[in-house]
C-alpha cells in the first residue's frame, strides 16, 4: 500500500530535529503521531547534550550543563535565521530581539524562480528548549511546502495537517504572504497571528490585513481549513507590508496598556518614506520607548518588504 505523504514528515525535517537534539536520533523516531514524530506527545524532549569537560580553573566558576545546553540551542538558533534576500522590485529588511535564552519566534524568506518572493514569520507559544525545537520543526515544515510554490492558504493548510498532534501540546501562529513584482500582486494567509500592516509611503494610505485563522496545531486538518481564509492585493510603488510578532504589540506601558496594533501602524506610516530598514528599527524603538525599558519583556520580530 502506498504511504500518503502527508503522514510522513520528510527526511530534513527529521535531520532538523536531531540537530537541536545534538545529533541523536528522535526517541522513537519513526513510530507513532502523524510524522512519525508522536514522540512529542507524551515526553518532554530530550535536552542536547552539554560539552562541558567537567573542570573549572580555580576561582572560576563552572557552567552548569543546563548552561551549556540553553546556548547551544541559541546558537543553532541563530543559525537557523535567513540571509535578507535582494530581489529586483524589492527591499527586505528584518530585526529578531530574542529575551529569552531560546526563542520561539522565527521568520524566512522564499525566492521562487518565476521571481516571486514568499514570506513566513512564526512564533512558537512558551519558550525554552522544547519551544525551540517545535520551532525548528514548523519553520522547516513550511519551507518544504512552500517549495511546492503552493498559495499560502494551501501551505499553511498542509503545515498544520503535518503538525497537528505532534508539537507537545505547543502551538505555533504565523502568517505566510507571496508577493509578485512582475504582476504587482500579493496573496496573504494567517494562522491566529498578528496582522500585516500594508502601508503606502507616497501617499500614506494604510490597511490593516487580518484574514481569519486560527494558529497552527489547535485543530485537525478540516476544522483548521474551514476557519482559514486568503487574501489577494494589488501592490504599488511605495508600498510597504510589515509584520511583527506580539512581543512588539503587547509591550506595556507603566499602566499596563498595551502599544497594540494602531500605535504601530502609527509609527510604520511616519517612518515608511525612509524604508523598510530604518521601519523595523523605529517600530523596535517605540515599542522600547512605549513599555519604558530598554529590554522588552517578550521575544520580539519585525519582518518588512518595500515594493519598488
Amino acid at each position: 500500500m502506498a504511504t500518503d505523504p502527508r503522514q510522513t514528515p520528510p527526511a530534513d525535517v527529521k535531520a532538523l530535529v536531531r540537530e537541536v537534539l545534538g545529533g541523536k536520533s528522535a526517541p522513537g523516531e519513526g513510530s507513532g503521531g502523524p510524522g512519525g514524530l508522536g514522540w512529542m506527545d507524551d515526553a518532554e524532549p530530550e535536552k542536547a547534550p552539554g560539552k562541558s569537560s567537567g573542570w573549572a580553573r580555580p576561582g572560576v566558576k563552572a557552567k552548569a550543563p543546563e548552561e551549556d545546553e540553553l546556548e547551544a540551542a541559541r546558537h543553532i538558533q541563530f543559525r537557523l535565521l535567513p540571509d535578507i534576500p535582494r530581489l529586483p522590485g524589492l527591499t527586505c529588511a528584518a530585526r529578531f530581539e530574542p529575551q529569552h535564552e531560546v526563542s520561539g519566534d522565527f521568520y524566512d524568506f522564499f525566492q521562487f524562480p518565476d521571481g516571486r518572493l514568499g514570506v513566513v514569520q512564526g512564533d512558537v507559544s512558551g519558550h525554552g528548549i522544547a519551544a525551540g525545537m517545535v520551532m525548528a520543526m514548523a519553520k522547516q515544515t513550511i519551507r518544504l511546502l512552500a517549495s511546492t510554490g503552493s498559495s499560502p492558504g494551501r501551505v499553511l493548510i498542509e503545515a498544520n495537517r503535518w503538525l497537528y498532534g505532534a508539537m507537545a501540546g505547543k502551538f505555533v501562529s504565523c502568517t505566510y504572504l507571496t508577493i509578485d513584482p512582475a504582476k504587482g500582486e500579493m496573496r496573504l494567509a494567517r494562522a491566529g497571528h498578528p496582522p500585516l500592516i500594508l502601508v503606502n509611503a507616497a501617499t500614506g494610505a494604510r490597511e490593516v490585513l487580518a484574514p481569519k485563522g486560527i494558529a497552527l496545531g489547535i485543530r485537525d486538518g478540516a476544522a483548521f481549513a474551514a476557519g482559514s481564509e486568503e487574501v489577494r492585493r494589488g501592490l504599488r510603488p511605495g508600498d510597504l507590508l510589515v509584520q511583527a510578532t506580539d512581543g512588539i504589540l503587547e509591550a506595556k506601558d507603566r499602566l499596563g496598556e498595551e502599544m497594540g496594533v494602531e500605535r504601530m501602524v502609527e509609527v510604520i506610516a511616519q517612518h515608511a518614506p525612509a524604508g523598510p530598514a530604518a521601519v523595523v528599527n523605529r517600530v523596535l524603538d517605540a515599542a522600547r520607548h512605549f513599555q519604558g525599558s530598554a529590554k522588552l519583556d517578550d521575544d520580539a520580530m519585525v519582518v518588512a518588504v518595500g515594493i519598488g
